[in-house]
């Protein structure tokens, strides 16, 4: 059985949590500068801490940071650009080679369905990521 002791203490784990996670952010800052992509994912990380403490708190009071985080956290890529980068991962996973283990054309080369396929998939990636 959970008592306010217990809520309490986890409280106080979500506040360590986030004092960690901002002197992980302070340390690789001094070692070197953190990208857009670097930055990003802390904005994630710190929206899901926040959001852990909506348990605790109310989710009603923490929704509209937890929002902010992940709308700011929204990568400046065109749909392409990430249909292109997942399809470079994708790639990359595999060898380079189709499932016919022939090479795989580059991402201009495929055919405007396929290409907009990836474009669907990322997108849609995208928004179960950062909850949009």
């Amino acid at each position: 059985m959970s008592t306010i002791a217990d809520a309490i203490k986890e409280g106080r784990d979500v506040v360590k949590a986030a004092r960690d996670l901002a002197q992980t952010v302070r340390e690789a800052r001094r070692d070197h500068e953190v990208t857009k992509i670097e930055r990003d994912k802390i904005k994630l990380a710190l929206a899901e801490v926040l959001e852990e403490s909506g348990d605790l708190i109310g989710k009603e009071t923490v929704a509209p940071a937890v929002r902010a985080l992940r709308a700011s956290a929204t990568p400046e890529l065109s749909p392409e650009d990430l249909a292109r980068g997942a399809y470079a991962a994708y790639g990359d996973s595999v060898g380079g080679l189709n499932y016919q283990g022939l090479p795989m054309p580059t991402f201009e080369n495929l055919t405007d369905k396929i290409r907009s396929a990836w474009i669907a998939a990322s997108l849609h990636v995208r928004s179960m990521v950062l909850g949009a």
